[in-house]
């Protein structure tokens, strides 16, 4: 794995630029509330306990408000209930088959100029598209969370956590985050990404045993109420490897100081290329924290082919 000398980070744009997705783009992050609350009103509509306090709130800045309002007021098991809607609602998100989408094109395009075995891949992002491109493609997804990493496995570190991955039974331990800000080391799994919906489904679905899905909130720092030193780590390896990389690439990737662990390693790094493929207004951000960024394109879909462009021009020290 030392060999891996190029970064790929997909943040929430990547997804709602990847074309073909079923059954509609994803949301950002501005519309998040109201998609959750419109599709779970008893537990985020606006007759809902956290509707009547905070909708509005959500609705203005949903980070902020789920950091400073919520998470001192609410026990961490609420959260996680909250949560487990939250992991359905990006489960639902799927690559129709016989349809290319742009995650599929740019992974095809890393195989064929054989820069795949180069690349660590990292995503912001709850939904598992990616997910689903790789395993159409055939890839074998590592997602870096212990040391045994399958033969021609690629590496994906889902720093923020992910709708697939799913705790073991916490039924005994309920009462230990019944309070505001607990939080539980435990051990969690990787679902299969096919028919994740209803897998979680049928997860969630009984009082006991009981199953959470390990995502960070969608707070400043994403901390995590389940596994923080598990995603801790994660965190860390990431960085590292930004650290090392000769690479880095940065897709539908938002720039946001609230999220130190990441904007950190990307201000620090010294790779000779740095890339950016997003918003205009978002690249004047990252400029901010790392000048030696390159801007690309400004959507996935004009990005994929200058980041295969840029990637092919490297050459292995």
């Amino acid at each position: 794995m030392n060999d891996r000398d190029i970064v790929i980070l997909f943040g929430a744009g990547a997804s709602y630029g990847a074309g073909h997705v079923l059954p509609q783009v994803p949301p950002l992050g501005p519309n998040l509330y109201d998609a959750l609350a419109a599709q779970y009103p008893d537990k985020w509509g606006s007759e809902s306990h956290l509707g009547k306090m905070w909708a509005a709130q959500l609705r203005d800045d949903f980070e902020r408000t789920m950091y400073e309002e919520v998470l001192p007021k609410v026990s961490s098991l609420s959260l996680l209930e909250w949560h487990r809607c939250v992991a359905e609602f990006f489960a639902g998100y799927r690559l129709p088959r016989g349809r290319r989408d742009m995650y599929s094109l740019l992974l095809s395009g890393l195989r064929t100029r054989g820069l795949l075995e180069r690349v660590t891949l990292g995503s912001l992002n709850y939904d598992c598209l990616l997910e689903q491109a790789m395993l159409g493609l055939r890839l074998i997804t590592d997602y870096m969370l212990d040391d045994f990493a399958p033969q021609e496995s690629v590496p994906l570190a889902k720093i923020h956590g992910s709708s697939n991955f799913i705790t073991d039974d916490l039924f005994s331990d309920r009462a230990y985050i019944t309070h505001p800000n607990a939080m539980i080391e435990c051990a969690f799994t990787a679902l299969h990404v096919q028919n994740l919906e209803s897998r979680l489904r049928e997860r969630f679905s009984t009082y006991k045993p009981a199953f959470f899905p390990v995502l960070g909130l969608y707070s400043p720092d994403k901390p995590s109420i389940l596994a923080p030193a598990k995603l801790q780590n994660l965190r860390n390896i990431f960085a590292e490897r930004i650290n090392r990389a000769t690479a880095v690439v940065l897709i539908g990737v938002r720039p946001n100081p609230r999220d130190p662990h990441l904007w950190e390693p990307v201000a620090q790094s010294q790779a000779s290329r740095i890339a950016y493929v997003g918003g205009e207004a978002d690249y004047q951000t990252l400029m901010k924290l790392q000048g030696k960024a390159v801007h690309l394109a400004e959507t996935f879909k004009a990005g994929a082919a200058p980041v295969l462009s840029t990637l092919g021009e490297l050459r292995r020290n």
